[in-house]
């Protein structure tokens, strides 16, 4: 069974995160949320947690080519492994 890394531990969106999955794809998969540093405290309490536009363009600039590269590597197994994906169809 393949796992999913939720970049989260927040269990809502765990769980979003599941039910997306069951939605779209056949197999089956193991759901884990691990921390990430997204430069925001999970439950701010002063203003240095609150996102900003200063700390958004910094989690933009290191992480979306990554965000990027991993869809498509996960789009690429998908196909290379024939793996089924309700609604989609990969040729």
């Amino acid at each position: 069974m393949k796992k999913v890394l939720i970049a989260s531990r927040n269990p809502v969106k765990i769980n979003a995160t599941k039910k997306a999955f069951e939605e779209v794809f056949t197999d089956r998969f193991e759901f884990e949320g691990v921390s990430a540093d997204s430069l925001v405290s999970d439950q701010p309490m002063v203003p240095e947690g609150v996102k900003t536009e200063k700390s958004d363009e910094l989690v933009t600039k290191n992480f979306v080519q990554k965000h990027i590269t991993i869809g498509i590597e996960s789009l690429n197994e998908l196909i290379n492994n024939g793996i089924t994906v309700r609604h989609h169809r990969f040729e």
